[in-house]
């Protein structure tokens, strides 16, 4: 139980260190923006790869990669039908805000202490298809439907497909796995490295940006994807309980599914458009759900 708490303790901590920095000026407000470029580019894509290594695809496993998919398609739908009253750029952001789950920064380093080796690959191979859609084709999607009247072709759509390297991370991931590939120890070795700094860096980040802005016209807006995420995991809970895996994959995907918004929702949201406030507001509401939650199923377990 102490580790449990310790590990919650250990999130909080990083972010007050970012927090605590911009108030004293030593890092500002914009500087989230670097660690952000970091965090998609560099340190999340190689905890991705190091993590993703020696998976093997049976059909057990292709079963979490369906609930994966089925997660992140769902919830991509129920939040362009309830802002069916919102132009095609709130309605693009609510595609991206409500799908998706920070799992590499904050479900791994919970399962990969209390669950490693089997726990972590229930994890991942549900993350490869979370990863594919929700760093990939959902804001491939979200920006042709919000551009295709104007500018935005198939040859965009691929652009923006595989201009996420986490994207391409798991792609090169699921080659490996079908073709029974051996990765060189090294590389894992410098991947896992380079990795185990990532959650320390969102943190970090969401210190930088820890400000909510909650104006009342967008009160609504926040509402609406906390509660379609909230929902939906309680609804892909009752789901996944009903597939034929074992307990504790079950146990592990129902914490996952009240993981946070995807750490980089914001920047996909600002490279579609979209200037408000509520997308980082909900990812940072999202996060203190997503710890008291994730707290209090260890514990049941």
């Amino acid at each position: 139980m102490s580790d449990i708490f310790f590990q919650t303790g250990l999130f909080l901590l990083y972010i007050f260190i970012g927090y605590f920095l911009k108030k004293i000026k030593l890092l500002k407000k914009e500087d989230s923006q670097v660690l952000a470029t970091i965090i998609m580019n560099i340190t999340l894509p190689c905890l991705f790869f190091s993590s993703g290594n020696g998976l093997k695809l049976d059909s057990e496993f292709l079963i979490f990669m369906f609930l994966g998919c089925l997660a992140n398609v769902l919830l991509m739908m129920i939040g362009f039908f309830i802002s069916y009253k919102e132009n095609p750029l709130i309605r693009g952001t609510y595609m991206i805000a409500c799908s998706g789950y920070d799992v590499g920064n904050f479900i791994l380093p919970f399962i990969s202490v209390f669950f490693p080796g089997l726990g972590v690959m229930y994890l991942c191979s549900f993350n490869i298809t979370n990863v594919i859609i929700s760093m990939g084709i959902t804001y491939a999607v979200a920006s042709y439907y919000v551009y295709h009247h104007t500018q935005m072709g198939i040859k965009v759509f691929l652009k923006n497909l595989f201009s996420s390297v986490s994207f391409d991370v798991y792609i090169l991931i699921i080659i490996i796995a079908c073709f029974h590939l051996t990765v060189p120890e090294m590389i894992i070795k410098v991947t896992s490295s380079i990795g185990s700094v990532n959650s320390f860096l969102v943190m970090m980040m969401i210190g930088l940006k820890l400000e909510l802005h909650i104006q009342k016209s967008q009160v609504n807006q926040l509402i609406q994807i906390l509660g379609t995420r909230f929902l939906g995991a309680i609804i892909l809970s009752i789901i996944t309980f009903l597939f034929p895996i074992p307990t504790l994959a079950k146990y592990i995907l129902t914490i996952t599914y009240f993981a946070p918004l995807v750490s980089v929702s914001s920047v996909y949201t600002k490279k579609l458009g979209y200037k408000g406030d509520v997308v980082v507001d909900a990812n940072l509401i999202s996060i203190i759900i997503s710890m008291f939650m994730t707290t209090v199923i260890l514990l049941l377990m």
